[in-house]
């Protein structure tokens, strides 16, 4: 029989999928219409599950890459609204990846594996943190949080700086 700070944590858990169906079908989708997201992940599993949830919560498209090299060369030739970052990549480049992203004025989440309470390092530890295997209701609300600070997040041209 699970502990009663167990059933307290899926109780609560309940309760806030609950509240993620509701204001979902309340609003429709919970994304911006025209959003377009970059999600780097290396596990392919994993990305193609963020990508379907992504999708049908309103995202107008989604780019995957696996690795940073596959990361850089997509922000090179697009636009994207947001992005979502594995911070513990294979080949270490994550953080290259976050500058890229910080210089386009691009919103970012970190996953991670290590748990929501994980600290990025330096210059990036106030950028949020999703947990692995992502849970759709944190995802969102965390994406949505993201964007609510950032009006124009989820036009495609919102992560390009501006000209002078």
């Amino acid at each position: 029989m699970p502990s009663v700070a167990t059933r307290r944590a899926i109780g609560e858990q309940e309760s806030r999928e609950q509240e993620y169906d509701q204001l979902s079908a309340a609003q429709g989708h919970l994304l911006p219409p025209d959003l377009k997201l970059l999600v780097i992940e290396d596990n392919m599993i994993l990305a193609l599950d963020v990508e379907d949830m992504l999708l049908r919560n309103g995202a107008a498209g989604v780019a995957v890459a696996r690795t940073c090299a596959e990361a850089l060369q997509l922000l090179d030739h697009d636009s994207f609204g947001a992005a979502l970052l594995d911070l513990r990549l294979p080949d270490d480049g994550s953080l290259q990846v976050a500058t890229r992203l910080k210089s386009l004025n691009t919103p970012f989440l970190f996953a991670t594996g290590y748990g929501e309470t994980a600290i990025a390092p330096e210059p990036f530890q106030a950028v949020p943190v999703v947990g692995k295997p992502y849970n759709e209701f944190f995802l969102l609300t965390r994406l949505a949080a993201l964007l609510s600070d950032r009006p124009d997040a989820g036009r495609p041209d919102a992560g390009r700086p501006e000209s002078v």
